[in-house]
């Protein structure tokens, strides 16, 4: 138990792989989006700055302090009707653990409560050379929910089969490699390298700057 609380102390002091803050509402050409966001996979608060390029491309840069979750990414709108969209983020992060992601995004703003934005999202993820020097593959889902001008958060996980079985991840004990091909160490240093469990959860809480707050409430209007 000492052990997991030194991780979980480690997790948020030095950080272990970063991923990008997007904007809920796609933003078109000219237009920005700046936001602070707060995860326990840097442990720092990020500035984002997103521009969009055209109304279908924009490009996002990343600050953390001080450096750890810096990055920069590009994301493009795959379909677009009037209350959802379709999305893919390409991104590259620098963090102990440094990474480049791929990720489809599906957004949807509610018709029914004016101001709320959720989403889901697919992402696959690299980290070429860890903590330990290794590599890592990871794949998984995330959740997120938006309030226009106001708060958000994002939740999700992503698994890299290579180095434990899936059924290990919500054991609370450290994970001990026992053979049958999973026999690298997952801490180095006393910290989470690439392999860790702890390297594939993500949680943010995205805070926007300069954006007017839209109070959620319910619609008037029927839906067809």
């Amino acid at each position: 138990m000492k052990q997991l609380i030194f991780i979980l102390i480690a997790l948020i002091l030095f950080g272990c792989s970063g991923h990008p803050t997007i904007s809920p509402k796609p933003l078109r050409k000219g237009e920005s989006y700046k936001a602070l966001t707060f995860s326990a996979e840097t442990g720092v608060p990020i500035y984002t700055y997103r521009l969009g390029l055209t109304n279908m491309t924009d490009i996002g840069i990343r600050f953390g302090l001080p450096l750890y979750g810096s990055g920069v990414d590009i994301s493009r709108i795959l379909t677009y009707t009037k209350n959802k969209y379709q999305m893919l983020n390409l991104s590259y992060t620098f963090s102990l653990n440094p990474n480049l992601e791929a990720t489809y995004y599906n957004v949807k703003s509610q018709r029914m409560l004016t101001g709320l934005i959720t989403y889901w999202g697919l992402r696959a993820s690299y980290i070429p050379k860890g903590v330990s020097g290794g590599e890592s593959t990871r794949v998984g889902i995330l959740i997120g929910y938006y309030r226009q001008g106001s708060w958000g958060y994002e939740l999700g996980y992503f698994h890299d089969f290579a180095s434990m079985p899936l059924e290990e991840v919500f054991n609370i004990e450290p994970y001990e490699p026992s053979g049958g091909g999973y026999n690298l160490e997952h801490t180095s240093f006393n910290i989470p390298n690439e392999r860790h469990r702890f390297t594939g959860l993500s949680f943010r809480i995205n805070i926007p700057i300069g954006e007017k707050k839209v109070s959620i409430r319910k619609s008037t209007k029927k839906t067809p």
